[in-house]
């Protein structure tokens, strides 16, 4: 009898509402199969956005296998992303990895404690999203992190999502930055790391395309 593989499991977590973790876990999804990868999502927000997005987007950017509650048992697939509910007391399985996004506010940053919390038992990828370089609060915001992962504010981002698009198949003249963000981002998971970001660095990832291996 073949062993089953055991697939990476990705959390996109966090107990505040609107920091992106749907739109986040969907563009990952779109990642991951354009790259010949099998995934399964488990789409765990009571409102389903993740699950009526993906019956909208062309068929080859889905994901193999969609579940709207946990404990479905999923099929041979490389990839289970979860997409969590805002709830601080619905959590990851202890071990798998997190991928937390936080915006820069106040309220993100006093409810991203619950999600450091996890540190000690789950591999954490922080993402800052949403970022503009001319906010302060946003650079104070990357400077306080030890290391993340950024993901800019960007039209083309928000738009592709809304209009049943993918960063990656959508005419944009901030699609490429997106993408090439997106990018380090998978960098980042596959390796279970990130490293210090600053505004050079993200500069060098936005305009040449710089992977992690090119900050170790």
């Amino acid at each position: 009898m073949t062993e089953k593989k055991n697939p990476l499991i990705i959390n996109s977590f966090s107990p505040k509402g609107g920091v992106g973790k749907t739109t986040i876990a969907t563009q990952l999804t779109v990642a991951f199969r354009m790259n010949d990868f099998k995934v399964a999502f488990y789409d765990l927000d009571r409102q389903k956005t993740a699950t009526h997005y993906f019956s909208k987007i062309n068929e080859k950017f889905r994901p193999n296998e969609i579940y709207n509650l946990p404990g479905f048992e999923h099929g041979e697939v490389d990839i289970v992303i979860y997409d969590f509910p805002p709830n601080a007391d619905f959590i990851p399985q202890k071990g798998t990895l997190v991928v937390a996004p936080t915006g820069s506010g106040n309220f993100d940053i006093h409810s991203y404690a619950k999600v450091l919390e996890l540190q000690a038992t789950n591999p954490i990828i922080k993402v800052l999203n949403k970022v503009s370089m001319v906010r302060t609060s946003d650079l104070q915001a990357m400077e306080a992190f030890d290391s993340c992962v950024v993901i800019s504010q960007n039209s083309a981002i928000e738009n592709a999502f809304n209009e049943y698009r993918t960063i990656f198949n959508y005419s944009h003249p901030n699609s490429r930055k997106a993408q090439r963000q997106f990018q380090f981002l998978i960098d980042c998971i596959i390796a279970k790391k990130t490293v210090k970001m600053n505004k050079e660095r993200l500069d060098q990832i936005n305009l040449k395309g710089a992977r992690l291996n090119d900050f170790q």
